[in-house]
């Protein structure tokens, strides 16, 4: 189990030497596996220092050493040091607005184990903690969870006084608070489910990591989440992400709760298309999620021209956001990107870039290869993120975190 706190401060080399031992632990991260020679080059750190980062990451339990192998051109043995997935895994909690998730997963993000429910997020939170309960008292004995990841839908205000009626939403920060009071062993961490997505995106996926990664998530709500040096940066205020009242070019007719006519959620969310979906056609037993809209999508051009309205609103809310962030790589997840990529990419070709609507070609817009993973994967990595940007820090307890300050 591991506790994160402050961790600031200390001497320059003592911060020096930290920031080594990331910088270690993220090439092996990314290379899967890769020697002490290897590292050193590839750092351009000294042998010396690449080894004592390696024997440092060895004696927290991060990395592990593998069968050594032939080098070819001298004969010599080389012994490839890896993440050690089996001993090191985060517990993961995803609270959507219809249902929640829990998973453990590796920090090489492998998914070991991964149960949905159907938990609305008033009712969550204490089903969660029963539930975790089990997995603590396994890892009691094995001492191999570096901590809780929670993510929690983005919403404003005024979308928490819209969603009210189906349940109480729950922050982040509440979220956090609550599992830490009940855990206080362990280090937890919280988020929108659009940063912890995109976390997910940067750390465990992109390869190279880009500087700037853009991630725009579309599910039941709309969020988008900027990341810098693999680190977000649209936080510190609870509406930070939320894009739902975006106007788009293409509304359905489906009216939003704050008047306008063509905000991107009311369009493009799942709620929103649900709605109109059971709008145009009469049935007896209405849609209730998107995946039965696009069951009915194959037999119903009027269904299919809505989806594909709805990814051509997609890709130009993209377009807008890259326009104004100028990001180096632009990821479209959530439901939109798990249901109906076909859809999404059909609305972003003939190109995999997006024109912006000042006429500049943006990054490289991919769907997420995560998306059905993405609710045990996004949360994970918010504890993944903090292992691999400062793994002694991560480790150490809050009395020896305080004596670095």
């Amino acid at each position: 189990m591991s506790k994160l706190g402050t961790c600031t401060g200390g001497l320059p080399s003592e911060r020096i030497r930290r920031a080594n031992l990331g910088r270690v632990l993220q090439a092996i991260h990314l290379r899967g596996s890769i020697s002490r020679s290897e590292l050193a080059t590839q750092l351009a750190l000294s042998p010396a220092t690449a080894s004592r980062a390696v024997h440092t990451l060895l004696e927290l339990g991060y990395v592990q050493e593998l069968k050594p192998e032939e080098r070819e051109e001298a004969g010599r043995r080389k012994t490839p040091i890896s993440i050690d997935g089996e001993h090191n895994m985060v517990l993961s909690v995803h609270i959507g607005i219809l249902r929640t998730t829990i998973g453990l997963v590796s920090m090489t993000g492998e998914v070991a184990e991964k149960q949905t429910l159907d938990l609305r997020p008033d009712g969550a939170l204490e089903a969660v903690k029963i539930l975790l309960e089990k997995y603590v008292i396994e890892d009691q004995a094995s001492s191999r969870i570096r901590g809780i990841g929670i993510a929690t839908e983005v919403h404003t205000q005024a979308d928490a006084g819209r969603l009210a009626s189906m349940h109480e939403p729950i922050s982040p920060r509440a979220a956090k608070a609550e599992i830490s009071r009940h855990f206080p062993a362990y280090l937890v961490e919280a988020a929108t489910i659009p940063t912890a997505a995109a976390l997910a995106e940067f750390w465990l996926t992109q390869s190279p990591r880009p500087r700037t990664l853009l991630y725009l998530y579309v599910a039941a709500l709309a969020g988008v989440a900027l990341l810098i040096d693999g680190s977000p940066s649209l936080t510190g205020q609870p509406i930070a992400g939320s894009i739902d009242h975006i106007q788009v070019p293409e509304p359905t007719g489906m009216p939003c709760h704050c008047g306008r006519p063509a905000c991107f959620a009311a369009t493009a969310g799942n709620l929103g298309l649900i709605a109109k979906a059971n709008s145009l056609i009469n049935k007896r037993q209405p849609f209730s999620s998107l995946k039965e809209v696009l069951d009915a999508a194959a037999e119903s051009p009027q269904l299919l021209a809505l989806l594909n309205q709805r990814a051509r609103n997609i890709a130009y809310v993209a377009g807008v956001l890259a326009d104004i962030f100028g990001s180096e790589a632009l990821i479209i997840g959530g439901d939109a990107a798990a249901l109906v990529p076909e859809y999404l990419q059909a609305a972003l070709a003939p190109h995999l870039r997006i024109t912006t609507p000042s006429h500049r070609t943006a990054g490289p817009v991919s769907i997420s290869p995560i998306d059905r993973d993405g609710p045990v994967l996004g949360p994970a990595a918010l504890i993944i993120a903090k292992v691999l940007q400062d793994p002694a820090c991560v480790h150490m307890t809050p009395t020896e975190q305080t004596s670095t300050a």
